[in-house]
């Protein structure tokens, strides 16, 4: 397969992120319907805390678009690096923000109470 046809396969998950920290930022619902953002156990408590919540989400996962989308177009156009090394770089930096976002969830619960 093509260098130019992987990149476009691999730059859609940067993009899907971006869709979703765009969701997370602008079309979450309103607090005591929490039907719509980043649901947490956490971030259910009250309305700052959901607030914080999704904003919160936005912004790391804007940066994790930004950083994969980059990364991505670097390794692929330049360096020599197996497409499932990619994959899997992919994958830990996904799970990695959604860690810190958790993670930060759960301090400003802890600072709230």
């Amino acid at each position: 397969m093509a260098v130019w046809q992987l990149l476009i396969i691999y730059e859609i998950v940067p993009i899907v992120l971006w869709g979703f920290a765009w969701y997370y930022e602008n079309s979450y619902s309103q607090f005591p319907d929490t039907s719509k953002g980043f649901k947490t156990k956490c971030s259910k408590e009250n309305e700052e805390i959901w607030n914080y919540a999704n904003k919160t989400a936005a912004k790391i996962l804007n940066i994790t678009a930004i950083a994969l989308f980059i990364f991505i177009a670097i390794t692929l156009i330049m360096l020599p690096i197996s497409f499932i090394f990619i994959a899997i770089i992919i994958v830990i930096s996904i799970v990695i923000s959604l860690l810190i976002i958790n993670i930060m969830i759960r301090r400003k619960v802890k600072y709230t109470r």
